[in-house]
């Protein structure tokens, strides 16, 4: 599945980082037309608010996500990487159906998630950027998250930026009854956030750009002013809440001072980019607060419960979408069934036809209304097979309906657990051999310390590694090609491991593979691999390989420990003997 995301949150990011690679709704049209002709991608949406910037791609780009961006903001890849996440396949649209309805969120649920995801999706589409792909996939995710907020969440008191704000100031000062209070901003964050102070008995003002072409309704009780008045009305607050979508500060340092009476003052930043300048913080009278200073922990004990129903709600919309994707190979042989279908019911009723008194025109309309209705009613009917067979019968099917012989059984038919004889254990020379694996998590690392004893040339295919891969790339005794899997890598290769975290990807690499007869070992489907890596213990010249056939991972690990443990003295004897036996 050609689906690719590369995010920074809050969970890895502090807000610096955060802000650095944060878009405007201005620049973010920009950027995604740019990201397309960077990477060569078939579609791309950029998501970028207060907790999260993600770019995400699908197709089969030449740049992963993450060069991508690194590109768009101009800054080499190794200086952000460790502050990144890269998911690919169904881990991806996993991880937008989750993020969408609030439970990656860093305020758990909370409802502004969708409406960003869905003006996301409305920017790129107006850019011309989306791709089919992503249109699908976002427009999936958002469905499934209305449910999920209808059903879950909806019944619950749910926090959000601006209650924990107000939890925040309530737990720093106690009673704010007659606190007088700025809010800048009159977006849905800054309303809250006023309507909130005003049922703690607050004095709120709350500021107003001119430019607005419609009036926007303001909580009842607060003291509407122009946002140039800000500064002003600073003399008269001690507590200030800002939440705009402004790229730049709305509160400076040096436009501040002069209009500090109050004997101190409590700021809080409810923005990413950052309202209000962080160099007041360094002045003795004045406490801010960011997002990342929120503490949301008084709601968390639902939390658990509402994630399983969420879930389970989620599931199937997930499911849907990964079949609506694989069957997109399929739609033109729906067409050309549905067409022959048609065409075929056409010759059949034109002697009846002929027959007729219609004149020409009126028995052409007639014949294209017969043929668009057929067309429509076998359509209906091969959709069907999609929701009720296994998708590895599809493409027999339609072969077989279009009349032509099909090799479209399984690839790897084996069914799962089920061998019909036990595995061979072949011993190969892999010197200056290439193995190349995909993948730069713990499995492949265990792979490539195995192949490592046995002088063959290693390449991993991946766009990230964990650090003790790195350290091995970095020691120059593997090849690191930074980029996810693309259809051709594996040609060259005398033995391949698929290890990657995405399903769709390592069974993309086990079917180029069997194409090529190349053996494969995959990490996540042991009917996928055409051979196993083995535990392997290395003596003096003797090489022993043990296996389960991928079947019981913890016993071959077992064994080949207990003859870890008895090598030693089994050597140790053989060296002292006088006597050796010749074994074949």
């Amino acid at each position: 599945m050609d689906i690719y995301i590369t995010g920074i949150d809050y969970q890895k990011a502090g807000i610096e980082n955060r802000e650095f690679f944060s878009f405007t709704k201005s620049s973010a049209a920009q950027a995604m037309q740019k990201a397309l002709s960077l990477s060569g991608a078939d579609g791309c949406v950029l998501l970028s608010t207060c907790n999260r910037t993600e770019l995400w791609l699908s197709g089969s780009p030449a740049l992963s996500p993450y060069l991508t961006l690194c590109r768009l903001k101009k800054i080499p890849p190794q200086q952000g990487d460790a502050l990144f996440i890269h998911r690919c396949g169904t881990q991806a649209v996993q991880h937008l159906f989750e993020l969408s309805c609030g439970l990656k969120s860093q305020i758990f649920g909370e409802d502004q998630i969708i409406s960003q995801v869905k003006q996301a999706l409305f920017l790129s589409r107006e850019a011309g950027c989306a791709g089919t792909v992503l249109e699908k996939l976002f427009q999936f995710a958002i469905t499934a998250s209305k449910r999920v907020k209808s059903e879950v969440f909806r019944s619950s008191a749910r926090p959000s930026a601006a209650a924990s704000a107000i939890a925040l100031l309530r737990e720093q000062k106690g009673s704010l009854s007659g606190l007088r209070c700025l809010v800048v901003g009159s977006g849905e964050v800054g309303k809250e956030a006023a309507r909130l102070l005003l049922q703690e008995g607050c004095l709120v003002s709350i500021t107003q750009r001119q430019m607005h072409s419609q009036p926007t309704e303001m909580p009842a009780g607060c003291r509407v002013i122009p946002y140039a008045g800000r500064y002003q009305e600073l003399s008269h607050s001690s507590v200030i809440i800002s939440a705009t979508l402004s790229p730049h500060y709305t509160l400076r340092k040096e436009e501040v001072l002069p209009f500090l009476q109050q004997p101190s003052y409590t700021f809080l930043d409810l923005a990413v980019p950052r309202d209000i300048d962080p160099e007041l913080a360094q002045l003795p009278n004045i406490t801010c607060y960011n997002m990342d200073d929120l503490e949301f922990s008084p709601w968390k004990k639902q939390q658990d419960q509402q994630r399983v129903q969420a879930l389970s709600i989620l599931q199937p919309y997930e499911e849907e979408f990964i079949r609506w994707y694989a069957f997109r190979p399929y739609l033109p042989l729906v067409n050309s069934v549905g067409k022959e279908i048609s065409k075929d019911l056409l010759n059949r009723l034109q002697p009846s036809l002929s027959h007729t008194s219609l004149s020409d025109a009126q028995r052409r309309d007639l014949q294209s209304a017969i043929e668009t209705a057929a067309c429509k009613a076998a359509n209906k009917r091969l959709f069907s097979l999609r929701d009720s067979l296994d998708p590895s019968y599809w493409s027999a099917c339609f072969s077989a309906l279009q009349g032509k012989s099909s090799q479209t059984a399984p690839l790897f038919s084996h069914p799962v657990g089920e061998w019909k004889a036990p595995v061979f254990p072949l011993f190969l020379p892999l010197r200056e051999k290439q193995a190349v694996l995909f993948g730069g998590g713990a499995v492949s690392l265990r792979r490539v310390q195995t192949l490592l004893s046995f002088s063959c040339d290693i390449t991993v295919v991946s766009p990230e590694l964990c650090p003790e891969l790195k350290t091995i790339v970095q020691n120059g005794r593997v090849h690191w090609i930074s980029r996810p899997y693309q259809d051709g890598d594996c040609k060259t290769a005398s033995l391949v491991a698929a290890c990657t975290d995405c399903r769709q990807v390592n069974h993309q690499i086990a079917e180029e593979c069997y194409r090529e007869n190349i053996p494969v070992s995959v990490a996540d489907r042991k009917e996928e691999c055409t051979f196993f890596f083995p535990a392997v213990v290395q003596e003096e010249g003797v090489v022993l390989g043990i296996s389960s056939h991928g079947v019981n991972h913890r016993l071959v690990s077992r064994v080949a420990e207990q003859i870890r443990s008895l090598k030693s003295s089994i050597f140790l004897q053989e060296r002292g003997s006088t006597t050796y036996e010749k074994n074949d």
